[in-house]
């Protein structure tokens, strides 16, 4: 009786005669999960849970049978899986069938479950790397914009200063130009009144040379006429004292 209590409420503990055939039924379900996707991962997801159930029932078992010492001892025709050294490798294959059948659940849907979970787990873990990345990725372009800004900012103040230089440079320019520009006009000016003056001296030096030439005639013409009045007096002298001479003879 105590016996068929614990194959009731223990669904790990199973019968000998029925060995055979829940072995047949394990290899089956043990080579379904092998050929899944990602077999590795969902198996030992699927064993850990099972463990956790196990170890529960494990536990209800333990003090069920404390309650019931003197009784006697369970038969050997009924035993729990783990404590059949031969059956460990098929004890997690085992576990995951009795989990299914207390959730009304196949393989097949188990399998499918917790493979979308699987995948939804290894897309969010994609997701989060992702998220990383371009958190780093935007990390670095602050950075980056961070440093183009700075250097932005350095070569703004180079491009103002040589802007100011630039400016300062140019209204020296402007102001030496306006000077210089000033200075040409005067001596534009001044050339101007020179070429006026030597016009005027040339004007003034025809006339000095024409006056100079009139003079010239007039002093020529001074010269001959003191000439002829020289000659003049001279025979009028030669004359007169010929006379004289005559006029002392004639006595």
């Amino acid at each position: 009786m105590t016996e068929k209590i614990l194959l009731q409420e223990n669904p790990f503990i199973f019968e000998q005669d029925k060995k055979l055939q829940e072995t047949q039924e394990d290899d089956q379900t043990r080579e379904r999960l092998i050929k899944q996707p990602k077999k590795c991962g969902i198996i030992r997801a699927l064993g850990e849970e099972a463990e956790k159930i196990a170890k529960a029932r494990e536990e209800v078992l333990l003090k069920d049978q404390q309650l019931g010492k003197g009784k006697g001892s369970m038969s050997t025709k009924a035993m729990r899986l783990w404590d059949v050294s031969d059956y460990e490798p098929k004890k997690g294959i085992y576990k995951v069938k009795k989990l299914l059948k207390e959730r009304k659940e196949t393989v097949g849907d188990f399998i499918q479950k917790n493979r979308q979970t699987f995948l939804t787990n290894l897309n969010i873990t994609n997701k989060e790397e992702e998220t990383n990345k371009l958190e780093d990725f935007i990390k670095n372009e602050q950075e980056n914009l961070k440093a183009m800004y700075q250097y932005f900012v350095k070569d703004n103040q180079l491009v103002q200063k040589f802007m100011s230089d630039v400016k300062a440079a140019a209204e020296k320019a402007a102001k030496e130009a306006e000077i210089e520009a000033k200075k040409k006009e005067e001596l534009k000016t001044q050339i101007n009144k020179h070429l006026v003056q030597k016009d005027q001296c040339e004007n003034k030096n025809e006339r000095l040379r024409d006056e100079i030439e009139q003079l010239q005639s007039y002093q020529k013409f001074i010269e001959l006429t003191r000439k002829n009045m020289d000659a003049m007096i001279s025979e009028k002298k030669k004359k007169q004292q010929a006379k004289k001479k005559q006029l002392k003879q004639n006595y």
